[in-house]
């Protein structure tokens, strides 16, 4: 299973989120870099985690408020061997060209964002569902979509439609749970991981140390997306390795770079 670190971004610094409330969300403070510059914090990521994924999350963007292509190009280009999986509030193929003609790894496309599974899946189909991870953004276990035009809630539902139009990799991201510390819901995601495994699923939200990432892969989860429990030191590089040492007992996973 892999841990995927996070870096949330509005107005060129990293912040930390809570719980979803971006009203909230200051510079973070974090043990693995001196200061909340992206650019910093990835190569701080890199250097003491051995991370070879990380999720940015353009936070102006969602909230149509600006951008900051400049810099996701910048990190981009910063640390060899690091590939983004960006959230940037995609809403059209044009947008998730954008992002991938200047290096990105593989475009989020978040249900906050968009309309409804089958834009999801539109957007997969022009740009090649290789290169895209749909987010399912929830609030009290309940799909969030950006406009009324879809009104399925149901995150077994969603999963289904999106298998058979082709995704292959989804984030259940619990908003409600971000930067909360208050442990991964495993009651409800173990269900639905086991419902659909011809999908990658990643896990975002709650996450405290390695015993919830234990927890995940041995309910099957593909990957961990992982911010507070990284900055405050509640998981280590040492974590990690025991978790890579532990992979063998743990259910075989689908998707990897």
């Amino acid at each position: 299973m892999r841990v995927i670190p996070v870096i949330d971004i509005r107005q060129g610094i990293a912040v930390h989120a809570r719980r979803g409330d971006r009203d909230r969300y200051g510079p973070v403070q974090s043990c693995l870099a001196p200061s909340a510059d992206p650019l910093v914090l990835l190569e701080r990521l890199h250097a003491a985690l051995g991370c070879q994924e990380v999720y940015v999350a353009d936070l102006d963007a969602l909230e149509e408020t600006g951008d900051n292509l400049v810099l996701v190009a910048a990190l981009v280009n910063h640390v060899g061997g690091v590939h983004l999986l960006v959230d940037a509030g995609l809403r059209s193929a044009a947008d998730a060209r954008r992002l991938l003609d200047i290096g990105v790894g593989r475009v989020v496309l978040a249900s906050e964002s968009s309309g409804g599974p089958h834009q999801i899946a539109e957007i997969g189909r022009a740009v090649g569902f290789e290169h895209v991870v749909c987010s399912l953004d929830l609030r009290q276990r309940s799909v969030v979509w950006g406009t009324a035009a879809s009104s399925i809630q149901s995150v077994d539902a969603v999963l289904t439609s999106l298998s058979a139009s082709g995704i292959r990799s989804v984030i259940i991201l619990e908003m409600d749970r971000i930067g909360a510390e208050t442990g991964v819901d495993s009651h409800f995601l173990a269900p639905l991981i086991q419902c659909h495994q011809g999908i990658e699923i990643l896990v975002g939200g709650g996450v405290r140390d390695i015993r919830d990432l234990l927890i995940l892969r041995d309910i099957g989860a593909a990957g961990a997306l992982v911010g507070t429990a990284l900055h405050r030191g509640t998981i280590s590089r040492e974590d990690l390795a025991v978790l890579a040492r532990e992979a063998c007992h743990g259910p075989a996973q689908a998707g990897s770079w």
